[in-house]
């Protein structure tokens, strides 16, 4: 049975029992009024009093049929809740997949920032005309730091993709793309130093 079944069959019983009710009570307002002094009035006091009986035997299938109706409504409410844990828990587990991954992803930015100031300090001495070989171990090992930069971001990627976090796929693509820029900049770098470099 649907929530809409349910929920037409508890109203239904409810309005029954109410309309039976109301009309019991006008029964015995009716059955209160008439005074019993005749043959005739007795006949009609007894007549309402089977009046109420009958009321009272439909007032108890109604009340039976909307215990029914509440068994089900009060089924309906514990699936409901049910549910709504089932989901907490799925969103509380995807807020921390989310957490995790964003976390990564500020470690990475802030090691991607942190080699600004290594590559800063190799132009500045190549521009201050040092010996490439005392460059090339610089570039080496920026470039070493740069090559783990760009596995994280890798990595970073395929998982926020796998649990679906585009969002986060992208800007972790995007900030591949940058570390490998800038890589590739160091590696053009590194040859001309090896290039100049004595044997």
């Amino acid at each position: 049975m649907s929530s809409d079944d349910d929920e037409t069959t508890l109203t239904a019983a409810a309005e029954r029992l109410e309309t039976d009710l109301a009309r019991l009570e006008e029964i015995v307002k009716e059955t209160a009024r008439v005074e019993v002094s005749s043959d005739k009035s007795l006949q009609r006091a007894r007549r309402l009093l089977e009046q109420c009986s009958e009321q009272q035997l439909k007032l108890a299938e109604h009340l039976k049929s909307l215990v029914i109706a509440m068994n089900g409504a009060q089924g309906r409410v514990q699936a409901s809740l049910e549910e709504t844990l089932s989901l907490s828990r799925q969103i509380g587990t995807r807020a921390a997949e989310r957490s995790a991954l964003v976390e990564r992803f500020a470690v990475l930015g802030q090691r991607t920032r942190e080699i600004n100031a290594p590559v800063a300090a190799v132009v500045s001495k190549h521009q201050d005309g040092a010996l490439p070989g005392e460059l090339l171990a610089a570039v080496g090992e920026i470039l070493s730091i740069a090559d783990g930069l760009v596995s994280e971001s890798d990595s970073i990627a395929k998982d926020a993709r796998t649990s679906k976090w585009v969002d986060i796929g992208r800007e972790a693509d995007a900030l591949r793309q940058q570390i490998l820029s800038a890589r590739n900049k160091l590696l053009v770098l590194q040859r001309g130093l090896s290039e100049r470099a004595p044997s």
